[in-house]
């Protein structure tokens, strides 16, 4: 929790997942990004009630500052490293604008490429194992 003492009327508090939140919300804004990913964590974070909007972002606070890891999707086709440092920009300059917290460093870690395309038909698409889904044509010929 970030601890805000700038006025004498009293304190204010900000949580780590206030802040995950921002972060998760101006990463996902930035074209090429496809898509927040929580990884093997997801499941845990999503069975203890952790939202959705701060999915795949982690927060660690210091004593100068915080640093945020981010694990993303990126869109086919983008160019990676520039995607990353548009995300680094718009998540440290959202987070020191909308919370005054100081950002250290913003770290993208990309997990994954979305490939799917609205247009393409479901059945081309590639499964999780990495392989083609097997067509109905497939069974006859093992026949």
């Amino acid at each position: 929790m970030v601890e805000m003492n700038d006025s004498d009327l009293g304190d204010t508090e900000i949580t780590g997942e206030v802040l995950e939140i921002v972060a998760g919300i101006s990463a996902t804004e930035i074209e090429g990004v496809a898509a927040m990913s929580s990884g093997f964590t997801g499941g845990i974070a999503k069975m203890l009630g952790r939202s959705d909007l701060s999915r795949g972002v982690s927060i660690e606070e210091q004593e100068e500052g915080v640093i945020v890891n981010l694990k993303v999707i990126m869109e086919f086709e983008v160019n990676i490293p520039e995607v990353s440092y548009q995300v680094q920009k718009r998540v440290k300059n959202a987070l020191e604008k909308m919370t005054g917290v100081t950002v250290k460093a913003v770290n993208v870690n990309v997990l994954g490429i979305n490939i799917n395309d609205e247009e393409e038909e479901p059945e081309a698409q590639i499964s999780s194992a990495g392989e083609s889904e097997p067509d109905e044509n497939d069974e006859e010929d093992n026949r």
